[in-house]
């Protein structure tokens, strides 16, 4: 099952693991990946599809775009006294 060559994605990836046809060493291996890789897409994928507590793709894309408007919309003076290091947004 080599399939290094093979352009592929995060879901066909995802997709193959949870057949469970093969340990993750194996999968990760074939597809170039490392197994812990592998399973942060696993934890990831549980958690777009509800199965595990946790901050979406979409919710994360969401809470960054706020920020950007926030931080744009800001006078520059008040730019400069909030530093990306002191903000915990």
């Amino acid at each position: 099952m080599v399939l290094a060559e093979r352009m592929f994605t995060r879901r066909d990836v995802v997709a193959v693991a949870r057949e469970g046809q093969a340990p993750a060493a194996q999968i990760a291996g074939d597809f170039g990946i490392s197994e812990s890789c592998l399973h942060r897409w696993l934890n990831a994928a549980d958690v777009e599809v509800g199965h595990r507590p946790g901050v979406t793709s979409a919710d994360s894309l969401l809470a960054r775009h706020c920020r950007v408007s926030v931080t744009i919309s800001w006078p520059p003076e008040v730019r400069v006294i909030v530093s990306p290091s002191i903000a915990t947004w």
